[in-house]
């Protein structure tokens, strides 16, 4: 299931909510088992949406600038 709280998340801030892959059980099951190799790619995904979308400076607070 993928909601969890991010909705009530998304009321308040804009974001994005993805899965990176691993093939088993997902979490909550009890016999999930994390792989930890899929850190790396998630720390891709990270690296390049602030590569790609940037930082804005304007405010005390670095916040991602809006793609739109």
């Amino acid at each position: 299931m993928a909601s969890e709280d991010f909705a009530e998340f998304q009321a308040r801030i804009p974001g994005a909510y993805f899965f990176i892959g691993q093939q088993g059980a997902y979490p909550h099951h009890p016999a999930y088992r994390f792989d930890p190799q899929i850190i790396a790619i998630g720390a891709e995904i990270f690296v390049d949406l602030v590569k790609t979308r940037g930082f804005s400076t304007s405010t005390s607070t670095p916040q991602l600038q809006e793609a739109f």
